[in-house]
């Protein structure tokens, strides 16, 4: 063998090392961390760095989540289950969210979800371009508004979202 297909098998084999190491850093890095804390257990990308915001009254408790552009995040909202009008107060705030967002109801069999998509722009008034999932929870009097600007994100986060 001479210089020229020693050369040309060493490039050979360096390419492919490279192309190997990029495909296991893909498979090997997970692309979503799991996020909780005192209220919520969720599986969010990695890149997600989430800023908390609280707000509690004495029957209403509010708790936002957003990324460092405030472009995407979590607002979870639960009722005090003692509070004498907690399931009335809770379906009225669920129908009034849903209400708003009616018009941008995306198509449900594109996706593998079961819940509503709803694609939305900062045009029509939303900080977020991109998607809105809105999870229910009966039986905590709650529910969660999940924003994110990639719909496979939206989706995972909307599937993996607990309160505790």
């Amino acid at each position: 063998m001479n210089k020229r297909d020693l050369m040309l098998i060493g490039v050979f084999i360096i390419i492919i090392v490279g192309l190997g190491s990029i495909l296991a850093y893909e498979h090997l890095i997970p692309k979503y961390k799991e996020f909780k804390d005192e209220r919520i257990q969720v599986e969010v990308p990695n890149s997600f760095n989430f800023n908390f915001n609280e707000k509690d009254t004495s029957y209403f408790n509010s708790s936002a989540y957003s990324t460092d552009d405030n472009e995407e995040g979590i607002i979870a909202i639960s009722m005090d289950p003692n509070f004498q009008y907690a399931k009335e107060v809770y379906e009225n705030r669920s129908v009034e969210e849903k209400n708003n967002i009616l018009k941008y109801k995306m198509d449900n069999s594109q996706h593998n979800y079961s819940g509503t998509i709803y694609k939305v722009n900062p045009s029509d008034n939303f900080y977020v371009d991109g998607y809105i999932i809105i999870v229910d929870f009966p039986e905590k009097y709650g529910f969660a508004v999940i924003t994110a600007k990639d719909i496979n994100d939206a989706v995972h986060m909307a599937e993996t979202f607990k309160f505790k």
